[in-house]
């Protein structure tokens, strides 16, 4: 079996592609701060889902379009010491072909913080639907 080392994006670096995400209703930044998370607490988080996804833990699948699919990843909230299937759900992009990357886009927590919720609203999925094809 060959195995394909996956790179998590920080996505704080690329405004562009953070504007991108905004445009269907994803805000990061604003996650992160409904979340009650550091820019440092979420850098932790990238560390985690990319060892969980190169792992072979890569979340649920969402949607998939060519080489580009949606996951929803479950991640421990270690601050409030909350465990994966209470804590955070890191919605991200694995794009394979020649980047092999992670791209996350959406944060939130099922039991701390501003936006609790158990799962993403059926307008949230049409439009991770729509950002993939986007990209497409």
């Amino acid at each position: 079996m060959i195995h394909i080392k996956i790179k998590v994006v920080n996505t704080f670096l690329d405004r562009e592609l953070l504007n991108h995400f905004k445009t269907f209703g994803f805000d990061l930044i604003d996650d992160i701060k409904n979340s009650d998370i550091s820019r440092r607490e979420f850098e932790s988080l990238l560390k985690d889902s990319e060892r969980k996804i190169n792992g072979g833990k890569k979340g649920d699948n969402l949607y998939r379009d060519g080489i580009i699919t949606a996951y929803k990843l479950k991640l421990k909230d270690e601050k409030h010491r909350i465990g994966a299937s209470g804590g955070f759900r890191f919605i991200y992009l694995l794009v394979l072909g020649d980047i092999n990357q992670a791209i996350p886009f959406h944060l939130y927590c099922k039991h701390v913080g501003k936006n609790r919720k158990n799962d993403l609203t059926e307008e949230e999925k049409k439009q991770v639907r729509k950002l993939i094809n986007s990209f497409n």
